[in-house]
């Protein structure tokens, strides 16, 4: 089929280059179908009172929503591109992409974001406030970033690559023959790599710290939680248990509106928020949200009887495949990566499924590279729900704020690189020979006083404690998240 969609020619005896015609289409209605949805994820989600405003964190969180799928996507798209130079004298700039890509997440991460995120807080300001503090805390945290890498860049900006170097005999100018050549011994080749993978380096590192916590969470929480989404669906009931329902709701409402109103005494004056303050405002904003959920099922149970029951069965069936996935991918990192290539697995599957039919295996890979980012979502929410150490920033259908879409939005990007990295250590032998091998594989997985972390697997194995800590945790305490308690809930 390739060879009927190519465009060659033969003029004067030499074939001319020849073009993938199809790969080309198929990767513009990609390019474009992402643009779609990403938008149309912004205005199914977002809340009523950012309908009409904050434009421009609104394309903020649309572009950085677009980088983080180009960043997953592109990765079958490297194996799909190296698949169609076999067979055609052309291919797709897939280094060049790959180099624009990373380099645009990097800003947003050091400027985009930054700025986005205190223009919106400054709604109040005016437009002309917005931009002025906006740009101040963007540049602010650009410089910052930008110089502190540089100076990294200088001192260290080597990497040393392991080689093994042979000595021919004089006269030979290959080891093909016997005893032609020395013994192998392996040495390091000191290469300068360019300013760019160099951030992106220090940026995948940054971003590990997150992915590699709130992605062993999500490995756990994200299946379980979408099977007992099914098991927990809400039922429709007798008007007395809806009313019995109703008061302990309405109960709780009024407890947490007492409470909310302590909180916020004397913050309006100026005075800053402690640590402690913090931690139980957090509190207080969890329990908020369970009690709006709560309402929320209690309403679909009682006016809808019970919703969409298709919805939540493709939930269960949903969380179940994800059970499978969850277990693959542990098996892949402990029999692949932490074994040196002991169980290939995954890589076997894949280039299988090419076998049948090549889109088979890259939209597989896709697929594994999504579900990724997904259990980061559900990772840093669910922390957040047990621990609060940090605010949540639930994506809830009309009613998400703009500054929960830019908070969700940069722990996307902030683990895309790491996950692009992950998926390539993992897929080695499917993914070989790309160019996201060779830039991760061979560039900054050798990054000088970097190479200990990558060489050691040091993240992988964070993550992989996180799995196993998650799963142990959720046995003894239950997989349903519980709001705290309003006792637990102090004022100032």
């Amino acid at each position: 089929m390739h060879r009927m969609l190519a465009d060659s020619q033969t003029v004067a005896g030499v074939t001319l280059p020849t073009t993938d015609w199809m790969l080309i289409v198929i990767s513009l209605v990609i390019f474009f179908l992402v643009i779609a949805v990403n938008g149309y994820i912004l205005v199914y989600f977002q809340h009523p009172e950012d309908k009409n405003t904050a434009w421009i964190p609104k394309l903020v969180v649309w572009g950085g929503l677009c980088l983080a799928s180009y960043g997953v996507l592109l990765l079958p798209l490297d194996v799909a591109n190296r698949q169609s130079l076999q067979q055609f004298n052309q291919q797709i700039p897939i280094d060049t992409l790959w180099q624009i890509l990373l380099m645009a997440i990097v800003i947003y991460i050091l400027f985009v974001y930054p700025f986005a995120t205190f223009y919106y807080e400054e709604s109040d300001a005016g437009i002309g406030g917005q931009l002025k503090s906006g740009l101040t805390y963007g540049f602010v945290t650009l410089i910052i970033g930008s110089v502190l890498i540089y100076i990294l860049y200088a001192a260290v900006g080597w990497a040393d690559i392991p080689v093994a170097a042979y000595i021919a005999r004089i006269g030979y100018m290959s080891c093909s023959e016997k005893d032609m050549c020395s013994a192998a011994t392996m040495e390091l080749l000191s290469i300068k790599v360019t300013l760019p993978i160099y951030a992106v380096g220090v940026i995948a590192v940054l971003g590990w710290g997150f992915f590699s916590v709130f992605c062993g969470v999500g490995l756990v929480a994200l299946p379980i939680d979408m099977v007992n989404s099914w098991r927990w669906r809400p039922k429709s009931g007798t008007v007395k248990m809806w009313a019995i329902k109703k008061q302990e709701l309405r109960e709780r409402a009024e407890r947490l509106r007492s409470i909310g109103n302590q909180l916020g005494t004397g913050y309006d004056e100026g005075n800053k928020m402690t640590r402690a303050d913090k931690k139980m405002f957090n509190k207080f904003k969890q329990a908020v949200f369970f009690l709006e959920r709560d309402y929320e099922e209690l309403r679909i149970a009682y006016d809808e009887k019970g919703g969409n029951v298709l919805w939540y069965f493709f939930l269960g069936c949903f969380g179940s495949i994800g059970v499978v996935v969850s277990l693959l991918w542990v098996m892949q990192m402990v029999g692949f990566i932490f074994l040196n290539g002991l169980y290939p697995f995954l890589n076997n599957v894949l280039i299988s499924l090419d076998g049948v039919f090549p889109l088979f295996g890259t939209a597989t890979y896709g697929f594994l590279a999504y579900y990724l980012m997904m259990c980061t979502i559900k990772g840093t929410f669910k922390l957040g729900c047990r621990i609060a150490i940090f605010p949540i920033h639930p994506m809830k259908v009309n009613g998400t704020m703009m500054n929960s879409f830019l908070f969700n939005v940069m722990l996307v990007l902030l683990c895309t690189i790491p996950n692009i990295q992950f998926c390539t250590e993992a897929f080695s032998i499917y993914a070989r020979v790309t160019a996201v091998d060779l830039l991760f594989g061979t560039q900054i997985k050798y990054l000088r006083y970097l190479s200990f972390i990558w060489s050691n697997n040091i993240f992988l194995y964070v993550m992989f404690v996180f799995v196993a800590l998650t799963s142990i945790y959720l046995c003894l305490k239950g997989p349903k998240d519980k709001p705290y308690d309003p006792s637990e809930i102090g004022g100032r």
